[in-house]
């Protein structure tokens, strides 16, 4: 089995034959800087200026500038947001600088930052994006359903011109704490269009993966029903033992790595990140369909994790076939 069947094998969760380490067996991407949808104390390609404070992990955290949002006025989107012209971009420049035909035999797996519901917040802000979604909802409809259509091609174009496998579809609907609109909204604007995305992946033949950070617990049954294969991120914030037990002999999970607590504290140990890649396998590996999301770690752990992932992954995926 190479690892790109591996992979496709483990997101689909179909028995496959190890765990995936993100440094090795795919090659994961995060297109800042070629595909222009967030900046780095710069503006993206929808005229958004972003501010990026430094980031432990390998994952950047830019968030977008106050007070320079480009949308003031939800009603003015049609004059005021400008939507890139995919049709006269390089794509072949673009492959050539990600790198995505350069590793035989490895997926490339895509995580695509700023959908829908993030797009609309970039652009004006996010309480003038919540005021407008309560106030204005038929333009915040508009307006979301045109940012939509844009990912649906965009995704479209990374599969069949950058050899793209997996999409990872990037929206976080949550804090640490909960939900940042409520699932009635979630489902008014964003669960079918979400379902659209998924579908349209899918048509193209690829894996879908929905991104989204936070305490979501309310909507992880909307992103399985909306067909996407697996969630990204899937924080420890929320209840994983309880999604996992209704979910994840057909839902994938990659992420899951408490990365917060250990980056915050100047005195977690190379152990300690042992430790806490042990319990997530634990958790969330016994059906074949998890990854552990380890670059949002300090990078000094990563030669340690990566060794642990190999010795003490095997050694788990070696008795989860035995039991079958």
């Amino acid at each position: 089995m190479t690892p790109k069947e591996n992979l496709i094998r483990t997101l689909t969760v179909d028995n496959p034959e190890w765990i995936p380490d993100m440094l090795k067996d795919f090659k994961f991407v995060v297109p800042i800087g070629v595909l222009n949808e967030m900046g780095m104390n710069n503006e993206d390609w929808f005229g958004v200026h972003w501010t990026a404070p430094p980031s432990a992990g390998m994952i950047p955290q830019p968030a977008p500038t106050a007070g320079r949002e480009p949308l003031k006025d939800i009603s003015q989107w049609r004059e005021k947001v400008i939507f890139p012209d995919l049709d006269a971009l390089d794509w072949d420049e673009a492959a050539k600088q990600l790198g995505v035909f350069e590793s035989e035999g490895l997926a490339n797996y895509m995580l695509v930052p700023i959908g829908i519901f993030e797009r609309v917040s970039a652009l004006m802000g996010m309480q003038n994006a919540f005021i407008a979604m309560l106030t204005d909802p038929e333009e915040y409809d508009a307006l979301v359903e045109a940012i939509t259509q844009f990912k649906i091609k965009l995704y479209g174009i990374l599969i069949d011109r950058l050899n793209i496998s997996v999409i990872s579809h990037s929206d976080d609907f949550g804090s640490r704490l909960g939900m940042l609109i409520s699932p009635e909204a979630f489902r008014r604007f964003f669960k079918p269009r979400l379902k659209r995305i998924a579908d349209a992946i899918h048509a193209k033949g690829a894996i879908a993966m929905m991104h989204c950070c936070g305490k979501i617990d309310d909507i992880v049954d909307d992103f399985v029903e909306c067909g996407f294969d697996g969630w990204e991120s899937c924080e420890v914030c929320n209840d994983l033992d309880g999604i996992y037990e209704k979910y994840g002999d057909r839902f994938s999970f990659c992420g899951a790595m408490n990365a917060q607590a250990l980056n915050d504290n100047p005195n977690t140990t190379e152990d300690d990140a042992k430790k806490e890649l042990r319990t997530r396998i634990d958790q969330l590996g016994g059906k074949g369909g998890f990854i552990p999301g380890y670059l949002g770690l300090d990078p000094k752990f990563y030669p340690v994790l990566a060794g642990e992932l190999a010795t003490y992954g095997a050694e788990f995926t070696k008795k989860r076939l035995a039991a079958r």
